[in-house]
């Protein structure tokens, strides 16, 4: 009996339950091969627009100020891991957040690291008075963004969200919602870590 015939016969030996069995298997693997192919290059392509991003940011003048109306610019902080927050005194967990990166701050004051806290399209007053609630926050630099630029740059659809960029400005983590203060740390590590490799 040659090759031919042998598998010919194998084939049909092949029950219909085992042949749909057979086809369902290739189907699923062959879905999750696209998923897996999708979800890495969409990881890419959101990398990359962070990148951009944070490029036109810190070179953008006139966007954003101090709590006292003092021009802001990110070009300050070249060449610093650059942790940038979003908040509002809407936010319900804005407050506690806030008080995590003030000891945050103090944690890395020595250190190449920045804590930016920027507020979204409220007042200096409002701000200000919002900010009472918080302890040592002489660290943390506030800044003023009456567009919402800074918010918008990244895409926001969640509050508070923060990003965490590595000394050469490339993005090394985006967080969306509420952090403790132990994972902050995580992505503060991580930032550094990620500037020593690039």
């Amino acid at each position: 009996m040659d090759a031919v015939t042998k598998n010919k016969l194998v084939f049909m030996s092949l029950s219909k339950t085992h042949i749909f069995m057979l086809i369902v298997l290739v189907l699923v693997l062959l879905g999750a091969g696209l998923y897996t192919y999708h979800n890495l290059t969409a990881s890419k392509t959101e990398s990359s627009e962070a990148n951009r991003v944070l490029g036109v940011v810190k070179e953008s003048t006139g966007q954003f100020t101090d709590l006292d109306s003092n021009p802001f610019s990110f070009k300050e902080y070249k060449g610093k891991v650059i942790v940038a927050n979003s908040w509002a005194s809407w936010c319900p967990f804005c407050l506690s957040e806030l008080s995590e990166f003030a000891k945050l701050s103090q944690e890395y004051s020595t250190e190449e690291v920045v804590v930016v806290a920027i507020n979204r399209k409220e007042s200096n007053e409002v701000a200000k008075a919002f900010l009472k609630q918080i302890n040592n926050t002489d660290n943390i630099i506030f800044v003023q963004d009456p567009q919402d630029n800074f918010y918008k740059s990244i895409k926001g659809f969640s509050m508070p969200e923060t990003v965490f960029y590595d000394k050469k400005g490339n993005l090394s983590f985006q967080k969306r919602g509420h952090m403790k203060l132990a994972e902050m740390v995580n992505y503060v590590e991580q930032a550094l870590i990620d500037q020593e490799l690039n």
